[in-house]
């Protein structure tokens, strides 16, 4: 990332900004059929014979535990915050992207198994972690933007409310321990 600051920085005109078209929470950033084709891709986590799955989660078991066991050792409470994936939250598009790739189909995935995997590892981890897909899943809002993997700003806000709650627990706790 700082490279990448680096080598456009030296470029960057804050005039420019003045012309940039305005957000617009309503506008699709990419077409229907690339939106797609991008899920699909990224998705493959949720296929249960994909094989994926199996393959990513011990590594990224390792890579929490070093990462737990790095702060540890400076004296940093770690805490994790589990993001979904918009087809986890969206039962609309998850049709749409079953209609356009017949592996999605509800008999081939399992949208629920990689959070369950993680909550399960990262408790047997003893680090303080909170899944936004539940509480995104109740919100009636739509939480991304349309065509577009990112939240929106009602998704922002959700996410923003409940991280704080969590971070207010897990830093009442650190209080208490101290």
């Amino acid at each position: 990332m700082l490279t990448l600051i680096a080598r456009i920085a030296p470029h960057f005109d804050p005039r420019e900004l003045r012309n940039a078209p305005h957000y617009d929470d309503e506008r699709p950033s990419i077409g229907p059929d690339r939106h797609l084709e991008i899920l699909a891709r990224r998705d493959r986590i949720f296929q249960k014979q994909d094989g994926t799955l199996p393959r990513v989660l011990p590594i990224v078991e390792e890579l929490m535990r070093q990462i737990r066991d790095l702060c540890s050792s400076r004296g940093i409470s770690l805490s994790i915050v589990l993001i979904p994936e918009e087809t986890q939250v969206d039962p609309d598009l998850r049709r749409r992207l079953a209609d356009r790739f017949p592996v999605y189909h509800d008999e081939n995935v399992d949208f629920d198994l990689p959070n369950v995997k993680l909550t399960e590892a990262l408790a047997a981890l003893g680090i303080a972690h909170h899944d936004l897909l539940p509480i995104m899943r109740r919100n009636d809002a739509r939480l991304f933007k349309p065509q577009d993997t990112h939240w929106n700003i009602a998704g922002n806000a959700l996410a923003a409310e409940e991280i704080a709650k969590f971070l207010s627990r897990v830093l009442a706790v650190d209080a208490g321990s101290s």
